[in-house]
């Protein structure tokens, strides 16, 4: 395999569906960026014999659409459900979760991914976006924070980084689970066999759920250790791997020879387990969604994943989404 190389970096604009996207590229990544749709990632792009060939899921579509929404969902202060024991029988309805005995509500996946950002600044190569609390955020979520999410174009793909600001004001640590739902196509290039399409982790455990699907706070030996086939997969139902070593990386390897490979790293940890990476995939819409964690479902409850940051401290968590061919 050979990296591709960073020759020029370019900066645009552009609307699609009546969203705007920020658009950084060089000659061999363009990623896309739309910051009222919570600053997510909606496209990335690796250009091929002289072609951009777009490898998100659904990318740079805002329509309404039935089946799973695609791009990269930014998950925040919550990863999954929150739910209290006796609102376990909706999946995806908002539960609550106490603070200071009293209840808030909060939605699935938390709130940070379905609130518009504002750009702080944009140059050829680099993209800032930041969120803060308002009274909105604070009828479910009782703390005073800001969070900056810069995107980096690399010479062969895009670092995500995002430093979580939590207030003086707050009397409290502020508690948080995040995460990044990037959903890729399956296989990347479309003339591709599913058949053939392939992915690995470093990850040697999975965390146990109970009846609820909720974590346990134990695990066991991963099945999905390394390479594996796209089809041993279950049909979107989650796997949430843990212990995940150094790198904590996975990889989809499509049968061209293109692979694009996830890390993360982040300032300090929660402690163990907690979810590192939560594969979700279908091949019967086609895609594979890798998910870089650190959380769990319903840690605002459990505890399971949770980071919880002292007022008037920061915390740094970053994603890197690389291409090889």
């Amino acid at each position: 395999m050979k990296t591709i190389l960073f020759i020029l970096a370019l900066f645009t604009i552009a609307k699609v569906s009546a969203t705007q996207l920020l658009t950084l590229a060089n000659d061999k990544i363009q990623i896309t960026v739309a910051p009222q749709q919570g600053g997510e990632l909606s496209g990335f792009a690796v250009n091929l014999d002289d072609e951009f060939q777009q490898l998100l899921y659904r990318a740079n579509d805002y329509k309404k659409q039935k089946g799973w929404r695609g791009k990269s969902l930014f998950l925040w202060p919550a990863t999954g459900a929150t739910k209290k024991p006796h609102q376990l029988a909706n999946k995806y309805a908002p539960g609550h979760y106490s603070v200071n005995g009293r209840d808030y509500p909060m939605q699935f996946h938390g709130f940070a991914g379905r609130k518009p950002w504002q750009v702080v600044s944009q140059n050829a190569d680099t993209l800032k976006l930041r969120l803060v609390s308002d009274q909105q955020t604070k009828k479910y979520y009782p703390f005073d924070f800001e969070i900056l999410l810069t995107y980096t174009l690399l010479a062969n793909g895009v670092e995500l980084i995002h430093e979580v600001k939590s207030s003086a004001n707050n009397i409290n640590n502020m508690p948080f689970s995040i995460g990044n739902h990037a959903t890729f196509k399956a296989p990347l290039i479309e003339t591709s066999k599913l058949a053939d399409f392939k992915f690995s982790t470093s990850c040697k455990k999975q965390m146990e759920y109970d009846q609820h699907g909720l974590p346990t706070g134990k695990t066991f030996n991963a099945s999905l250790n390394g390479i594996s086939m796209f089809k041993q997969l279950p049909e979107r139902k989650a796997i949430p791997l843990t212990d995940c070593q150094k790198r904590k990386q996975v990889s989809l390897i499509d049968p061209s020879g293109l692979t694009v490979t996830i890390e993360q790293h982040s300032e300090y940890l929660p402690s163990s387990p907690y979810v590192e990476y939560n594969l979700w995939a279908s091949a019967e819409q086609g895609f594979i969604s890798p998910e870089p964690f650190i959380g769990a479902k319903n840690s605002l409850n459990s505890g399971i994943g949770l980071i919880s940051l002292k007022p008037n401290n920061h915390w740094t968590w970053s994603v890197t989404i690389s291409v090889d061919e």
